[in-house]
């Protein structure tokens, strides 16, 4: 069990990267592959590798069922999950017709309901271009035109002595009004270690209590806190809640790590998905979005790295 864990820990990821690093942080920040499989995530969102003071961050992760759609690692960012939000056009397509997944492509339509987590059909990429220097990372993707929906999208991380900030850019370049949800996975494993007891969450606000938190998970309050593992806890479990919103701010910490990591985003989120696997434990921030034709959206997440308060 504890190798097959550690094997999935250390899944492939893109092999072309673009190392960027300031201080005491560095990240190796995975470039867009036009022949990607994968049609879940945004193809610029991906960090195999951030540390801080010489400890890591994330983890990677993979679904055993569908690893070439699900393989990540660091932020992952999707768009419309189909949860309560479709990708632009899926709903208006007939079976093989085209819809437009953000930082991704115009996938085709299979099937009467959306997947995310499948591998869809693909139509066309879109065009990206990437620029970087010693402490910062750009991506434009300009999306294929599918049925008068299209957009650039504009993604970049810089770093900063005691962080980084990761900040959108949303365009609306078609002739339809786009209306999108984009949330980032987070797949972090502080300095090498799995989902455990003493990891925990602190929210700046405190939600109402869902009617069940599943086990590993323990909610009182604004304080997320891992409890005691499951017996048969294993690389293919998971366990969630979903948070109303109410704040922009949060912090994961795991004090025997060393490490403290505060999100601020910009806006609040409508929703936070806290996920948790045996890889990485996963606070999800939901930013609901909307852009009317020719104008353009935009948004953010501050992160700063500290030392636990003891």
């Amino acid at each position: 069990m504890r190798r097959l864990l550690l094997l999935l820990l250390a899944v492939p990821l893109p092999a072309a990267t673009v190392t960027i690093a300031r201080g005491e942080l560095a990240m190796d920040c995975a470039l867009p592959d036009p022949a990607a499989a994968g049609t879940r995530f945004d193809g610029s969102s991906l960090a195999p590798r951030a540390s801080w003071r010489g400890r890591t961050l994330f983890a990677g992760y993979t679904h055993l069922n569908y690893p070439e759609t699900n393989t990540a690692a660091g932020f992952a960012e999707e768009f419309d999950t189909g949860e309560r939000s479709l990708p632009p056009g899926w709903a208006q397509a007939r079976p093989g017709e085209a819809f437009l997944k953000l930082g991704v492509g115009a996938l085709r339509k299979e099937g009467d309901g959306y997947l995310h987590w499948r591998t869809q059909p693909l139509a066309a990429r879109g065009a990206w271009q990437v620029e970087h220097g010693p402490d910062w990372y750009q991506t434009t993707w300009r999306s294929p035109a599918v049925d008068g929906r299209a957009c650039t999208l504009v993604r970049r991380v810089e770093l900063r002595d005691d962080g980084f900030t990761v900040s959108h850019r949303l365009a609306n370049t078609g002739s339809v009004a786009l209306a999108s949800e984009h949330y980032a996975h987070h797949f972090l494993c502080f300095a090498g270690r799995p989902v455990e007891p003493g990891y925990e969450i602190e929210l700046g606000w405190e939600p109402p209590a869902p009617a069940v938190v599943p086990a590993p998970l323990h909610l009182a309050g604004r304080l997320l806190t891992i409890g005691a593992l499951p017996a048969k806890w294993s690389p293919t479990d998971g366990a969630g809640i979903a948070l109303a919103g109410g704040g922009s701010e949060l912090a994961v910490r795991h004090r025997g790590a060393g490490v403290e990591l505060h999100l601020r985003c910009q806006p609040a989120p409508a929703r936070l998905v806290i996920h948790a696997t045996p890889q990485a434990l996963c606070p999800e921030p939901f930013t609901a979005l909307g852009a009317q034709p020719g104008a353009e959206v935009s948004w953010s997440c501050t992160y700063t790295c500290r030392e636990p308060a003891p």
